[in-house]
Protein backbone atom coordinates (compact mmCIF):
# COMPACT_ATOMS: atom_id res chain seq x y z
CA UNK A 1 0.00 0.00 0.00
CA UNK A 2 1.31 3.13 -1.17
CA UNK A 3 1.44 5.77 1.87
CA UNK A 4 0.86 10.21 1.03
CA UNK A 5 3.75 12.37 1.82
CA UNK A 6 1.67 13.24 4.90
CA UNK A 7 0.95 10.00 6.10
CA UNK A 8 4.74 9.56 5.88
CA UNK A 9 5.64 12.97 7.84
CA UNK A 10 3.41 11.71 10.91
CA UNK A 11 5.41 8.13 10.46
CA UNK A 12 8.81 10.08 10.57
CA UNK A 13 7.68 11.71 13.71
CA UNK A 14 6.84 7.79 15.03
CA UNK A 15 9.39 6.56 14.11
CA UNK A 16 11.64 9.87 15.75
CA UNK A 17 10.09 8.96 18.73
CA UNK A 18 10.45 4.93 19.25
CA UNK A 19 7.27 4.52 20.82
CA UNK A 20 4.15 7.27 22.27
CA UNK A 21 1.78 6.92 24.34
CA UNK A 22 -1.69 7.54 22.08
CA UNK A 23 -1.95 10.75 19.86
CA UNK A 24 -1.89 13.38 22.47
CA UNK A 25 2.17 12.53 22.54
CA UNK A 26 2.43 13.56 19.02
CA UNK A 27 3.91 17.07 18.24
CA UNK A 28 4.71 18.39 14.88
CA UNK A 29 1.53 16.96 13.02
CA UNK A 30 -0.74 19.84 13.02
CA UNK A 31 -3.22 17.94 10.36
CA UNK A 32 -6.61 17.08 12.09
CA UNK A 33 -6.97 14.14 9.92
CA UNK A 34 -4.50 12.60 12.40
CA UNK A 35 -6.95 9.58 13.15
CA UNK A 36 -7.40 8.75 9.53
CA UNK A 37 -3.50 8.82 9.46
CA UNK A 38 -3.28 6.55 12.46
CA UNK A 39 -5.28 3.94 10.82
CA UNK A 40 -3.64 4.46 7.54
CA UNK A 41 -0.69 3.46 8.76
CA UNK A 42 -1.33 0.98 11.00
CA UNK A 43 -3.31 -0.76 7.90
CA UNK A 44 -0.27 -0.50 5.98
CA UNK A 45 1.64 -2.90 8.69
CA UNK A 46 3.76 0.42 9.34
CA UNK A 47 2.89 1.34 13.14
CA UNK A 48 1.48 -0.12 15.96
CA UNK A 49 -1.17 1.05 17.05
CA UNK A 50 -3.13 -0.99 20.50
CA UNK A 51 -2.51 1.29 23.27
CA UNK A 52 0.48 2.72 22.20
CA UNK A 53 2.05 3.95 19.14
CA UNK A 54 5.62 2.43 17.62
CA UNK A 55 6.81 2.05 14.48
CA UNK A 56 6.95 -1.20 13.04
CA UNK A 57 10.07 -2.67 11.03
CA UNK A 58 8.11 -2.17 8.25
CA UNK A 59 7.17 1.61 8.93
CA UNK A 60 11.15 2.20 9.74
CA UNK A 61 11.91 1.09 6.25
CA UNK A 62 9.77 3.34 4.72
CA UNK A 63 11.17 6.21 6.91
CA UNK A 64 14.84 4.71 5.64
CA UNK A 65 13.60 5.01 2.03
CA UNK A 66 12.23 8.20 1.78
CA UNK A 67 15.39 9.55 3.00
CA UNK A 68 17.53 7.49 0.17
CA UNK A 69 15.28 9.13 -2.22
CA UNK A 70 16.06 12.51 -0.58
CA UNK A 71 19.57 11.87 -0.32
CA UNK A 72 19.95 10.90 -4.01
CA UNK A 73 19.33 14.65 -5.50
CA UNK A 74 21.75 15.46 -2.74
CA UNK A 75 26.11 15.28 -3.88
CA UNK A 76 28.47 14.94 -1.23
CA UNK A 77 29.92 18.66 -1.58
CA UNK A 78 25.78 19.41 -1.08
CA UNK A 79 25.76 17.47 2.35
CA UNK A 80 28.46 19.06 3.94
CA UNK A 81 27.17 22.62 3.17
CA UNK A 82 24.22 21.74 4.97
CA UNK A 83 26.16 20.40 8.16
CA UNK A 84 28.60 23.42 7.82
CA UNK A 85 26.25 25.93 7.16
CA UNK A 86 23.13 24.23 10.38
CA UNK A 87 25.92 23.80 12.99
CA UNK A 88 26.71 27.05 13.55
CA UNK A 89 22.89 27.93 13.74
CA UNK A 90 22.17 24.89 15.87
CA UNK A 91 24.68 25.87 18.84
CA UNK A 92 22.88 28.79 18.87
CA UNK A 93 19.55 28.07 18.96
CA UNK A 94 20.72 25.81 22.07
CA UNK A 95 22.33 28.87 23.70
CA UNK A 96 19.27 30.79 22.93
CA UNK A 97 16.78 28.02 25.13
CA UNK A 98 19.60 28.15 27.61
CA UNK A 99 19.33 31.91 28.14
CA UNK A 100 15.92 31.61 28.02
CA UNK A 101 15.72 28.20 30.82
CA UNK A 102 17.78 30.69 32.84
CA UNK A 103 15.96 33.81 33.04
CA UNK A 104 12.84 31.97 33.50
CA UNK A 105 14.03 30.41 36.32
CA UNK A 106 15.13 33.91 38.03
CA UNK A 107 12.04 35.48 36.88
CA UNK A 108 14.43 37.78 35.11
CA UNK A 109 12.22 40.05 32.44
CA UNK A 110 14.81 41.54 31.16
CA UNK A 111 16.69 38.46 29.89
CA UNK A 112 13.91 37.04 28.23
CA UNK A 113 13.53 39.73 26.48
CA UNK A 114 16.95 39.74 25.36
CA UNK A 115 16.20 36.26 24.21
CA UNK A 116 13.14 36.93 22.46
CA UNK A 117 15.22 39.33 20.26
CA UNK A 118 17.93 37.30 19.98
CA UNK A 119 15.79 34.53 18.66
CA UNK A 120 13.94 37.27 16.43
CA UNK A 121 17.59 37.73 14.86
CA UNK A 122 18.20 34.33 14.67
CA UNK A 123 15.30 33.04 12.99
CA UNK A 124 16.05 35.58 9.93
CA UNK A 125 18.94 33.69 9.75
CA UNK A 126 17.54 30.11 10.21
CA UNK A 127 15.24 31.20 7.52
CA UNK A 128 17.82 31.82 4.93
CA UNK A 129 19.31 28.88 5.65
CA UNK A 130 16.10 26.42 5.26
CA UNK A 131 15.02 28.64 1.66
CA UNK A 132 18.90 27.79 0.71
CA UNK A 133 18.20 24.09 0.49
CA UNK A 134 14.46 23.91 -0.21
CA UNK A 135 14.88 23.53 -3.60
CA UNK A 136 16.32 20.74 -2.99
CA UNK A 137 15.23 18.56 -0.09
CA UNK A 138 11.36 20.43 -0.33
CA UNK A 139 10.25 18.66 2.87
CA UNK A 140 12.40 21.28 4.37
CA UNK A 141 9.09 23.87 3.40
CA UNK A 142 7.44 21.91 6.40
CA UNK A 143 10.13 23.14 8.94
CA UNK A 144 9.74 26.40 7.77
CA UNK A 145 6.49 26.74 8.40
CA UNK A 146 6.23 25.26 11.89
CA UNK A 147 9.46 27.84 12.72
CA UNK A 148 7.46 30.76 11.47
CA UNK A 149 4.54 30.00 13.19
CA UNK A 150 6.66 29.47 16.33
CA UNK A 151 8.40 32.09 16.50
CA UNK A 152 5.06 34.09 15.81
CA UNK A 153 3.07 32.45 18.80
CA UNK A 154 6.49 33.23 20.97
CA UNK A 155 5.98 37.21 19.65
CA UNK A 156 2.27 37.05 20.47
CA UNK A 157 3.54 36.50 23.68
CA UNK A 158 2.55 32.48 23.76
CA UNK A 159 6.28 31.79 25.47
CA UNK A 160 6.09 28.61 25.85
CA UNK A 161 6.44 28.22 22.22
CA UNK A 162 10.17 29.37 22.99
CA UNK A 163 11.35 25.95 24.56
CA UNK A 164 8.10 24.11 25.86
CA UNK A 165 8.44 20.14 25.28
CA UNK A 166 4.93 19.69 24.94
CA UNK A 167 3.86 22.03 22.62
CA UNK A 168 5.53 22.43 18.56
CA UNK A 169 7.53 25.33 20.40
CA UNK A 170 10.82 26.57 18.34
CA UNK A 171 13.10 24.34 20.39
CA UNK A 172 11.49 21.44 19.41
CA UNK A 173 10.70 22.48 15.75
CA UNK A 174 14.91 22.90 15.68
CA UNK A 175 15.43 20.01 17.15
CA UNK A 176 13.24 17.92 14.73
CA UNK A 177 14.85 19.71 11.59
CA UNK A 178 18.02 18.56 13.16
CA UNK A 179 16.97 15.02 13.31
CA UNK A 180 15.70 15.20 9.87
CA UNK A 181 18.85 16.72 8.58
CA UNK A 182 21.10 14.25 10.07
CA UNK A 183 19.12 11.45 9.01
CA UNK A 184 19.47 13.08 5.32
CA UNK A 185 22.69 12.90 5.34
CA UNK A 186 23.78 9.59 7.53
CA UNK A 187 25.23 11.35 10.32
CA UNK A 188 25.50 11.21 14.03
CA UNK A 189 24.67 14.14 16.60
CA UNK A 190 27.85 15.72 17.40
CA UNK A 191 28.93 15.28 21.19
CA UNK A 192 28.15 18.66 22.91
Amino acid sequence: MEVSREYLRLLRLVVFAGAMGDKSDVIGYEDVTIDDALAALKEAGLIEHDGFIAPTPLGVQAVDDWYARDRQGLSEADKRALIAQFRPLDLEIKRLASAWQDATARDDWDGRLASIEALTSLHAKAMTFVDHFAAAVPRFAEFQRRLEHAISLVLDGETDFFVGVRCDSYHTVWFHFHEDLLRLVQRDRDRE
